[in-house]
Formats: C-alpha cells, structure tokens, sequence
C-alpha cells in the first residue's frame, strides 16, 4: 500500500478514537514508513514487517518515553500491518515462521455473493510474485485521492483563518 494511505487511514482512526491524545504522540506517524524500508533490503514484507519488529520498537518506546507511545507505536505498526494483509500479504510471524498471511475479502451485489479466506505463499512463492512487480513504485491514484480530500478537509476546517488571511493581505 501507498505510504500516503499507510498514514492517512491510521492518523485519523487514532484523531477519531482518542480526540484527546496530545499532539506529541502523532511525532510516531513515521514508524508506519520505517516498516516499508525492508524494501531496499531483504525481501519486503518479510523483515519488518512482522509482529517482533513491532513488538521491538513498542518496548524500545515503553523505556525512553511512557506507556502510551508505546501503544501508539503499537497501533501504527499494527495498522500497516492490517493496511498490507491484502495478497501476497505479509509474514506477521517471520523469522519464526517464513510465510506471508494474506486476506482476501469481497462482495459481489448480483448475485449476491461475500467472499472471505485467508491463505498463506512460502518465501519461494513470494520471490516468484514478487519479481514480476517493482515495490519502489508506491505512489499512485489513491494516494492523490488521500491527499486531495485531506487538503479539501484542511481548507474546510480553517476557512475562517484563510479567509481572514488572504482579506489582512489584500489592501
């Protein structure tokens, strides 16, 4: 998934939840693109992105700042891990276990049809997948759509201020 989306979706789940989380916390947004730099090393979605590298930087954050940014870190990571689930999905478990888990949901509306499994590909398969597509491509229509609607959002909550602005600016 984009890194765009990987933010967007998260932030706003944990804005919406906790409305009155202080602001500090949201300085951990960028662990939801550490996870994505096993890309450049490794196979991705194999050396971070599971549930110890998560679990690792939760403790890490537990010890050199409180409880809740290591359940903020928490979140974050688990989200990227959700926002990856789709096939070839992730390996939640590496390096115990060397196998991605993948989700595949879907609801056709006729006729009316829902379909939900969970599968699992070795690393061999993965390798044979994965080499068919680039990883380094993440940006895409989502991600223009994510930041077209968040900046709708923004002008929308600060139209005072910019209104204000633009009319002390103009003589």
């Amino acid at each position: 998934m984009e890194p765009i989306v990987h933010a967007i979706i998260p932030l706003l789940f944990l804005i919406a939840l906790f409305p009155n989380l202080e602001k500090k916390y949201l300085l951990l947004l960028p662990i939801v693109w550490i996870i994505d730099l096993d890309s450049y090393f490794g196979y991705h979605r194999f050396y971070l992105h599971n549930i110890f590298f998560i679990l690792t930087i939760a403790i890490i954050l537990y010890f050199i700042w409180n409880m809740r940014a290591s359940l903020v870190a928490f979140f974050f990571g688990i989200s990227h891990l959700i926002l990856d689930s789709a096939f070839p999905g992730v390996a939640i478990f590496y390096p115990l276990l060397k196998n991605t888990f993948y989700i595949i949901a879907g609801i056709n509306l006729f006729p009316f049809d829902f379909d939900f499994h969970l599968g699992s590909i070795s690393l061999q398969e993965y390798i044979s997948f994965s080499s068919s597509f680039d990883h380094s491509q993440y940006f895409g229509e989502s991600s223009l759509i994510f930041l077209f609607l968040a900046i709708i959002l923004l002008i929308y909550k600060y139209r005072q201020k910019i209104i204000s602005y633009i009319s002390s600016t103009n003589p």
